[in-house]
């Protein structure tokens, strides 16, 4: 009767089969397939982002103390405005590194990383990024 149970039981080749089956999911494949090489490329930054975390928290938090010590020292020299970015950036590093630590293995697989880009904070937080990453490629292209 094992024998016969196991002729019944489907494959997970089977099971994925029937998943592809569904228009939806083959279109997320798809989709996956045509970006591996742009998921790939952030699959490897994060992590180094994340072993450099650290590293990176502490370089910032350092500047900032020194941009302050500065700024008071000798006046405004510095715009509040990016000092208080840069506050909240040096945060957002300090807390992230403590979540990362807290569950190190973080999304695995580019579908957890497609359902990472769904989260509105994440959304927020890359939407960010690319306008700092705007106005650099502006400044850097302007002599």
């Amino acid at each position: 009767m094992a024998g016969t149970d196991r002729l019944l039981t489907p494959s997970p080749t089977d099971e994925l089969l029937a998943r592809l089956a569904d228009p939806q999911i083959a279109r997320a494949v798809s989709t996956l397939l045509d970006n591996a090489d742009v998921l790939a490329f952030l699959a490897v930054g994060l992590d180094g982002i994340l072993s450099r975390g650290e590293v990176i928290a502490d370089s910032l938090a350092d500047g900032i103390s020194e941009l302050r010590g500065a700024a008071g020292a000798a006046g405004p020299l510095v715009d509040p405005g990016t000092v208080r970015v840069l506050s909240r950036l040096a945060g957002a590093l300090t807390e992230g590194l403590a979540a990362a630590e807290a569950r190190p293995s973080g999304p695995v697989g580019a579908l957890a990383l497609l359902r990472a880009l769904k989260d509105e904070e994440v959304a927020r937080g890359l939407g960010f990024l690319i306008q700092v990453a705007r106005v650099l490629g502006r400044q850097i292209s302007t002599p």
